[in-house]
C-alpha cells in the first residue's frame, strides 16, 4: 500500500472537542448529515499538510476554536495530528519525514500541527490558568502556531518541512465552477503557465494575431470608433492625462497570449462555461484540478498529493455521481473524500466509511474496522447498499424490518400517532430478509454505531398446537445475555412437533422483556395476522379495495375469526394466500393508506412486551421515547387494553 494517512487526532478545533479516528482508511469516504464536520475534518488536514495554505491562515480566530474548549480568554491548546504508514519502500517520503518517525516496525510518522499560547519574552513560561499569560486575558495575539514531528510525548519542531514534498490537495465543494474558471487562480491558468509550447509556433501564433488585427483596423467603422473615443477622451480632460484609447484583441507578448486561451464546452468553440449546466461545470473544474494533481506528481514537486475532494455530488444526476466516485477510487491510491449522498455512500467499499455524527461534546467519528464482519457478510451488505438502504447510514435512529410490507406499514402506523418519522430522523429499513446479524454488527457499538432497533416476525407454526415461535428464538440469538442463553437452551430440538409450548411463560415474558430493552421486537405469527388481529377496520378497507366481491367476502369472513381469535390453520393459510396473490408489498400499500388514519389509542395495552401481536407498536413506542422523549400513544380510559391484548395472544 502507497503512502496514506493511518490516523488522526482532532482536539479544540471548530466541530471537534475531541476526535480519534485509529485506524483511519487509506481510502476514506467521511460521511454525515449537515454541519457535522465534513468539511472541517479536511481543513484540519489542510492546516498540517498542505503546501498552498498560507502560514496567515494557519493563525486561528476565535470562531476557529471548540465552543465546549473554553477558549479565550482561557488559554487552550489546538491540536490537529496526522500518522503517516505505506512508505518503507519509498526513500523520497523516509527522507521527508526522517524528523517525524514514531516507530520502526512498521515504519510510521506523525505529524502536529499546534495553536497554543506562545511563551512569554521573559521565558517565565506559559501560565494555564483562567487568566493566562502573564495574568491577562488571553486573545489571539498571545497565540501561534507550530508544526511538530515525532513521538506524541516527544514532539519537536520540524527542520525538513514534510508539507513541501508530502501534501494534501483538496477539490472544495463547487456551487458555480464558471465563475471559479475565470479567476487569476484558475487551475487552468496554474496549468497553462506549467506548459512549455515550441517557441517557433508560439511566436507565430503572436504574428497571426498582430496581423489579425492591423486588417480589422483597416476597416472604416472600427478604425473610426477608435478615432472616436480618442477624440471623446480629449475632449473630456485634455492634454493634461496622457492615454490614446487602442482598440485591439489580445497583447502581443507570448505569455499573455497563453493566458488568453479559453475552456469551450463544445468542440465548435461556440459555449463557454456560463453556457452550461452548473454539473457540467463542476465535472470540467474537477477534471482541470485533477490534471494539475497529476502535472505536480509527474513534475516530482512532491513525493506524494493525498487528494481530498468535498462533495463531488454537486448538481450531478445519480449515474453520474457513481461513475465520478468510481474513477476517483480507481485513479487515486489515497482519497479523501466528503458526501452527504446516498448514491455515493451505497457504493462506498465498507471498510473505507468514515462515518461522523455530532454529540453534545463535539462531532465524533466511527468506522466499520473493528465490527467483525466477515469478508462475505462484507460483500453481501455491499451489494445491498443501495441508494435506498444507505438512508441507514444518515440516520438517528434506523428500525430495521424484515421486507417491503413493514417499509410501508411502520411510517403508516406512526402516522396515525401523529410521530413524523422524517422529522426525527427515524429511517425504516428492509434487510430483505431475517439475517439482522451482520447489520446489528454493522451498526454496532465496534462499528457505525448507529441507534438501531429489530422489527422481526415470530413465525409461530400455523399448525392448531402451541409453540414457541422460530422468531423469537431468531432474535435471542442475537442479545448476550443470561436470559437469553436460557431461554436458548429451553428450546427443544424441534419445537414445531411436540405440541407443547417450548418455553415456560414466565421465561418467555422475561426473555420478551429483555429483547425489547436491547432494542428487538419479536411478533407472534406474521405482520399481516398480528396486526388483523389488533386494527381489523383498516385490513377491512384494503380488502374491499384490492379484492373482487366473492374473494372479498371469504376474505372477510377470515378476518373476522382471526379478530375473534377462532382461526385455525386452514383460515390463516388462506388469509394469507389471498394477499400473497395480490402481493404482500401491494397489499401493505394500501393497507397503509387506510392505517395512517386510525385511531390507534385503544391500543394502548399492547405497548406491553408481553403482547407480541402489539410489536409493531412496541418499536414505534420505543422510537418515541428515544427521540421524543415521550410514549407512542397518550394514556386513555381503556384500563381494559392489557387484557384484551393477552386474550388475543
Amino acid at each position: 500500500m502507497s503512502l496514506h494517512i493511518a490516523r488522526i487526532e482532532i482536539e479544540n478545533f471548530r466541530n471537534f472537542g475531541k476526535l480519534v479516528i485509529d485506524p483511519f482508511p487509506a481510502t476514506a469516504v467521511i460521511v454525515g448529515q449537515n454541519n457535522v464536520g465534513k468539511s472541517n475534518l479536511l481543513f484540519a488536514l489542510r492546516l498540517v499538510l498542505d503546501p498552498d495554505l498560507p502560514d496567515s491562515v494557519r493563525r486561528l480566530r476565535a470562531e476557529d476554536i471548540f465552543d465546549g474548549s473554553g477558549g479565550f480568554p482561557q488559554a487552550v491548546t489546538v491540536r490537529i495530528a496526522v500518522e503517516l504508514a505505506g512508505f518503507e519502500d519509498d526513500s523520497r517520503a523516509s527522507a521527508a519525514l526522517v524528523d517525524c518517525f514514531t516507530a520502526d516496525e512498521p515504519l510510521r510518522a506523525r505529524i502536529e500541527y499546534r495553536f497554543e499560547p506562545r511563551m512569554p519574552v521573559d521565558g517565565t513560561g506559559v501560565n494555564q490558568t483562567d487568566t493566562g499569560v502573564s495574568g491577562h486575558d488571553l486573545t489571539a495575539a498571545d497565540y501561534d502556531w507550530r508544526i511538530l514531528g515525532g513521538p506524541e510525548d516527544q514532539a519537536r519542531p520540524v527542520r525538513s518541512e514534510p508539507r513541501r514534498y508530502i501534501g494534501v490537495r483538496v477539490l472544495p465543494a463547487l456551487r458555480d465552477a464558471s465563475d471559479e474558471l475565470t479567476r487569476r487562480r484558475s487551475p487552468l491558468r496554474d496549468l497553462l503557465d506549467r506548459i512549455k509550447p515550441d517557441p517557433e509556433i508560439l511566436q507565430g501564433a503572436v504574428g497571426d494575431v498582430n496581423s489579425a488585427v492591423e486588417l480589422l483596423l483597416t476597416d472604416e467603422a472600427i478604425s473610426g470608433l477608435q478615432t472616436s473615443l480618442r477624440d471623446q477622451t480629449i475632449d473630456m480632460v485634455g492634454p493634461a492625462l496622457e492615454v490614446s484609447p487602442t482598440l485591439g484583441i489580445t497583447p502581443a507578448a507570448p505569455d499573455q497570449l497563453l493566458r488568453q486561451i479559453r475552456l469551450f464546452t463544445d468542440s465548435n468553440k461556440r459555449r463557454g462555461l456560463g453556457d452550461t449546466s452548473v454539473g457540467t461545470a463542476n465535472v470540467l473544474y474537477l477534471a482541470l484540478l485533477l490534471e494539475a494533481v497529476k502535472q505536480r506528481r509527474i513534475s516530482r514537486e512532491h513525493v506524494t498529493t493525498i487528494l481530498g475532494v468535498e462533495e463531488p455530488e454537486a448538481h450531478l444526476h445519480v449515474q453520474v455521481q457513481r461513475r465520478l466516485f468510481g474513477y476517483l477510487l480507481r485513479q487515486e491510491p489515497a482519497l479523501l473524500l466528503t458526501s452527504h449522498s446516498p448514491h455515493i455512500a451505497a457504493v462506498a467499499p465498507l471498510p473505507s466509511l468514515v462515518l461522523l455524527r455530532a454529540t453534545e461534546n463535539g462531532s465524533i467519528a466511527t468506522t466499520t474496522a473493528r465490527a467483525n464482519i466477515t469478508q462475505q457478510e462484507q460483500d453481501d451488505l455491499e451489494r445491498y447498499l443501495d441508494a435506498t438502504r444507505a438512508e441507514l447510514l444518515f440516520a438517528k435512529l434506523a428500525l430495521l424490518v424484515e421486507g417491503d410490507a413493514e417499509r410501508y406499514v411502520i411510517p403508516a402506523l406512526a402516522k396515525a400517532a401523529k410521530f413524523d418519522l422524517d422529522e426525527y430522523g427515524v429511517s425504516v429499513i428492509s434487510v430483505q430478509g431475517t439475517d439482522f446479524g451482520p447489520f446489528r454488527r454493522l451498526l454496532g457499538k465496534d462499528g457505525l454505531d448507529i441507534p438501531h432497533s429489530v422489527l422481526t416476525d415470530g413465525d409461530r407454526s400455523l399448525d392448531p398446537h402451541p409453540a414457541t415461535s422460530d422468531g423469537l428464538a431468531r432474535a435471542l440469538s442475537l442479545m448476550e445475555s443470561d436470559i437469553a442463553r436460557r431461554a436458548l437452551d429451553a428450546f427443544p430440538v424441534h419445537p414445531r412437533r411436540d405440541g407443547h409450548l417450548a418455553l415456560d411463560p414466565e421465561l418467555e415474558r422475561e426473555a420478551r422483556r429483555e429483547l425489547c430493552r436491547n432494542g428487538i421486537f419479536v411478533g407472534d405469527i406474521t405482520l399481516e395476522i398480528d396486526l388483523a388481529r389488533c386494527l381489523p377496520g383498516p385490513f377491512s378497507g384494503a380488502i374491499k379495495d384490492l379484492l373482487g366481491s366473492r374473494a372479498a367476502t371469504e376474505q372477510l369472513d377470515c378476518l373476522e375469526k382471526i379478530r375473534q381469535s377462532k382461526d385455525d390453520i386452514d383460515v390463516r393459510k388462506a388469509f394469507l394466500k389471498r394477499i400473497e396473490a395480490i402481493g404482500k408489498g401491494r397489499f401493505a400499500q394500501r393497507l397503509a393508506s387506510h392505517l395512517a388514519e386510525e385511531d390507534l389509542t385503544p391500543l394502548q395495552g399492547m405497548l406491553d412486551p408481553v403482547s407480541p401481536i402489539g410489536y409493531a407498536l412496541q418499536v414505534l413506542d420505543d422510537a418515541s421515547r428515544r427521540m421524543r422523549g415521550r410514549p407512542l400513544l397518550e394514556s386513555n380510559e381503556d384500563t381494559n387494553g392489557q387484557d384484551r391484548a393477552e386474550a388475543l395472544c
